[in-house]
């Protein structure tokens, strides 16, 4: 499934913790679309992360399960 992605962004790697702005920012760099962030989608299992991408613009992907993950990039992947 990792190859739907053009680029992963980990935080760690960013030298910041989530949910920094760089982070994000970084993810919308790396994107085909760094104009229109909100073809950059941002997963994580905790809400307030994803609340903090979806307010810079992004999609963002609150994860609970694995179905729930496919259908939502299933989603994603159509708009």
């Amino acid at each position: 499934m990792l190859d739907l992605f053009d680029a992963l962004v980990l935080s760690f790697e960013v030298g910041q913790t989530k949910p920094h702005p760089s982070v994000f920012d970084r993810a919308i760099k790396l994107s085909q679309e760094p104009q229109n962030p909100s073809r950059t989608a941002f997963i994580d299992d905790k809400q307030e992360y994803a609340q903090a991408a979806r307010k810079l613009g992004l999609r963002d992907i609150h994860f609970v399960g694995a179905d729930q993950l496919q259908q939502e990039l299933r989603n994603f992947l159509l708009l």
